[in-house]
This record gives structure tokens, C-alpha cells and sequence, in this order.
């Protein structure tokens, strides 16, 4: 009996704690689902046309996103929940083979659910659930 449970154990920590990452169309309510490993602070995405986008996160300060960020045009004044008392606020950059890279940032409590805003660089913008 206990040997399963060690076993399970010893993958979990291994493999990190990943959840599922949701991101809602807001033009057309069209949904993606991807994934978040908390252990690496990554996020894996693939979209409909098949490409795979991925990257890390990072916590989010005013100098972690730059001039060339999808949010650098004054989007973030738009985002009160970015404010509000959470435990982990995050910026993410994914970025696929094809040029397509997409933006998130995020508030999320423990164990690592949560909310944030995501766009495209071709104007794509999505809600996030954590």
C-alpha cells in the first residue's frame, strides 16, 4: 500500500503541479485550453491552426513588461483586478515557431487559481482562467 502512494508522490514532484489554463475569445467566445506547471512557471498553449505557443512567467512589476509588449499601449490601466490583494500577480510571453506570440497577465491565489487578460500580436484578446 505504501509503495503506490510513494510512487505517486515521487511523480508528482517530479513532473511539478501543472493546472489548466482557459483563455476566452472575447470576440467571438471561441476557447483555448492549455496548461501551467507551477514548478517551472510555464504555460503551453495550442492553437487552432496546430502551432504550439510556450514560454514562462514571471512576476509582474512595471519594468517586466517592455516597449514592444502587446500591453505597453496603456492596456494595463484597464485591469483593476491587477490591484486587488492577490497572492501572485504574473506577465507571460508564449511564443511559437511561426512568429505568433501571445501575452498574459494574470492575479492568482493558492494553489495557483486565477484570472488575467491575454492578447495576440495579430489583436487577438482573450480572458484568462486559471
Amino acid at each position: 500500500m505504501r509503495k503506490p502512494l510513494l510512487a505517486a508522490f515521487i511523480t508528482a514532484l517530479v513532473s511539478g503541479y501543472t493546472t489548466e489554463v482557459k483563455l476566452i475569445n472575447l470576440e467571438n467566445g471561441a476557447t483555448l485550453i492549455g496548461s501551467r506547471n507551477l514548478r517551472h512557471r510555464s504555460i503551453q498553449l495550442k492553437l487552432p491552426s496546430g502551432e504550439m505557443l510556450d514560454g514562462h512567467y514571471v512576476p509582474l512589476k512595471s519594468s517586466t513588461i517592455g516597449s514592444e509588449s502587446v500591453f505597453s499601449q496603456g492596456h494595463m490601466a484597464t485591469m483593476p483586478w491587477l490591484t486587488a490583494d492577490h497572492s501572485f500577480r504574473g506577465y507571460a510571453r508564449l511564443v511559437g515557431k511561426n512568429g505568433k506570440f501571445l501575452e498574459i497577465v494574470f492575479s492568482s491565489e493558492w494553489p495557483g487559481h486565477g484570472t488575467g487578460f491575454a492578447k495576440t500580436n495579430d489583436g487577438g484578446d482573450y480572458e484568462v482562467i486559471l
